[in-house]
């Protein structure tokens, strides 16, 4: 049975990426204006024509739609998702070189908000109906309204601009751990915390969905502490939910990270983007969409498969 779920949940996440990689390849065409005219292509070699009809050929601004979409589907299935017109070098290298900012930025915030966000629904649902509850339920409801990119705004003014604790923009000396996770720190919690806010409401709302269940009934009668069924059974049960939400969490803080990025100076697929676009270097701009479209469909189908290992429920309804 698994295994069908499996072979059920990959040919939809291929029907996705295959949508995607159509969507993209169409991108030259659903966009108006000539990208080597707009200062992309057109810049480089003098602006010589054979520079010029070369990028042409490779990006295949002249083909035919089913031409466009073949090649760029066959070259992404190779590793090569096109040539910068900028600077020429390979769009798939320049993209491996900044996703690992990316990546930790973004999992550095999902796990943050996801232990803050717990602990702080843990204990709000442990206290239901007391002055900690509203106080952090305030706290949540507010920390949920705050968009990444203004809460970063306010991070730098206040501590690099206004108190200069904090470090300069950017990601620190390259090769210097310790400058990198000081540099880290402001923009990490400026795209945890709209999540540290939802996270912590809808864990306090599932605890009080399942803290009154007749299993956690029957447990109490069998003379277990009310602390050992609050955190071991009916935390356990309400967490399960939370698996599903993180996956979908993951595409949202990817798109936050682009904001953050920007507004810190950090390299990642975030500023490689908007520089792109703002320069229509199509090639990267397509690229680091698909890249992040790609992490998106993975990190779902890991997130379901987890979900129907650790949730019986799940196996013997689809049963």
């Amino acid at each position: 049975m698994l295994t069908g779920y499996l072979a059920r949940r990959l040919l939809s996440a291929v029907v996705v990426m295959l949508l995607v990689l159509i969507a993209l390849a169409l991108l030259v065409r659903l966009i108006p204006g000539d990208p080597l005219a707009a200062g992309g292509g057109m810049s480089l070699g003098g602006g010589s024509p054979e520079m010029t009809a070369r990028l042409r050929a490779e990006m295949g601004v002249d083909d035919p739609v089913a031409t466009q979409v073949v090649k760029f589907a066959s070259g992404v299935l190779r590793g090569d998702l096109g040539t910068n017109i900028v600077s020429l070098r390979p769009v798939t290298g320049e993209l491996l070189a900044v996703l690992p900012h990316t990546l930790i930025l973004g999992f550095s915030a999902l796990i943050i908000s996801f232990f803050v966000g717990s602990l702080l629904g843990v204990v709000a649902s442990a206290n239901a109906g007391r002055a900690v509850d509203r106080f952090l339920s305030v706290v949540a409801v507010a920390a949920w309204t705050i968009p990444a990119y203004l809460g970063a705004l306010i991070l730098l003014l206040i501590f690099v601009v206004w108190l200069g604790v904090a470090p300069s923009l950017g990601i620190g000396e390259p090769g210097n751990v310790g400058a990198y996770v000081r540099h880290l720190y402001l923009p990490v919690f400026a795209l945890a915390t709209p999540w540290i806010g939802l996270i912590a409401r809808m864990l306090r709302a599932n605890m009080l969905d399942v803290v009154n269940e007749k299993y956690l009934i029957t447990a109490r009668a069998f003379g277990l502490s009310e602390r050992k069924v609050f955190l071991k059974y009916a935390l356990r049960n309400a967490a399960i939910p939370m698996i599903a939400f993180l996956a979908l969490a993951v595409g949202s803080l990817l798109t936050g990270a682009i904001f953050v990025e920007v507004i810190f100076s950090r390299p990642g697929l975030g500023s490689l983007l908007v520089n792109s676009i703002q320069r229509r270097n199509f090639p990267v701009a397509r690229g680091a969409i698909f890249v992040v479209v790609l992490i998106f469909v993975v990190v779902n189908l890991v997130a379901d498969l987890i979900y129907r290992l650790i949730d019986p429920r799940v196996r013997v309804e689809q049963g």
